[in-house]
């Protein structure tokens, strides 16, 4: 067999987590405090909180502002923080939604179909905060598939763990986003779509 996908193929998915913020009361939070998120792809960022007034511990860090006084934030506008703050990162290949049913819960969301999704998510402090989805703590989990590596022969760009089919059937390495699936861009640094 010249092609990952074998006679069953698994339909690839995308890894997902969530993360709650509803006993996320701000005198619970201190600046400094942070997560980091990894989209499997080569990008890897942390996110660390900080209390309006002061600045950031580690000046490489995405900043999530938050205020305790005069009127501290609640979990919905801490939740509303985070995903502006995740979505913020050019090129990074996980997403952020508050959740509609919720909205004090954030949705993480892997742009790639891909079991290469599925890594861990650091937690430092934030005691308050439960990340995780369907009892896997601290952890995007659910991708499936598109792990073949090139140049594995593929059907689809989803298959491919570049996240590019090549027009000769086989999985091939990005060197421009053009190449990539929709909203992914290309990391030329590895040859992967995230």
């Amino acid at each position: 067999d010249n092609n990952c996908r074998g006679a069953t193929p698994i339909v690839p998915t995308q890894a997902h987590s969530t993360v709650q913020t509803s006993d996320a009361d701000p005198t619970h939070i201190q600046t400094g405090q942070s997560f980091t998120l990894d989209d499997g792809f080569g990008k890897s960022i942390t996110f660390e909180f900080v209390k309006e007034g002061d600045t950031l511990m580690n000046a490489n860090d995405t900043p999530i502002s938050f205020k305790q006084s005069p009127t501290a934030d609640g979990p919905a506008t801490i939740a509303t923080n985070m995903t502006t703050a995740i979505n913020g990162v050019t090129g990074f290949g996980i997403t952020a939604a508050v959740s509609a049913s919720q909205a004090d819960n954030v949705i993480l969301t892997n742009r790639r179909k891909s079991t290469n999704g599925n890594t861990t998510i650091t937690v430092n402090g934030l005691a308050a905060f439960v990340f995780g989805l369907n009892g896997t703590a601290n952890k995007m989990d659910g991708g499936l598939a598109g792990n073949c590596p090139a140049p594995t022969g593929c059907v689809f760009p989803d298959d491919c763990e570049t996240g590019v089919c090549g027009s000769n059937g086989k999985c091939q390495v990005c060197t421009v986003d053009a190449q990539c699936p929709a909203s992914t861009t290309c990391n030329t640094t590895n040859g992967k779509c995230h």
